[in-house]
């Protein structure tokens, strides 16, 4: 077992939700609004005490109304990482 510190975070073109998931559960999660510039920014950060068992998953919700969702995919808008503290 051993400590652990989670960090993701995406830009898109619309209403975003950004989500942690330990074991298959929500553990913490984020939600940002499309403001004046048209992109929704959301970040999200846990640390959690974690057995040799446990896993974590990056879940994105994205609203649209029609068309396509476009995501920054830039390193510096969108990633997921982790490590053991």
């Amino acid at each position: 077992s051993g400590h652990c510190y989670f960090s993701g975070s995406l830009s898109a073109n619309t209403t975003i939700a950004l989500e942690v998931y330990k074991d298959g559960s929500l553990y913490r999660g984020g939600i940002s609004f499309v403001v004046n510039t048209g992109v929704a920014s959301c970040d999200v950060t846990c640390d959690d005490d974690a057995s040799g068992s446990n896993y974590y998953e990056l879940f994105l919700t994205a609203a649209t109304s029609s068309g396509t969702v476009t995501a920054i995919g830039t390193a510096n808008y969108t990633y997921f990482m982790g490590e053991q503290v």
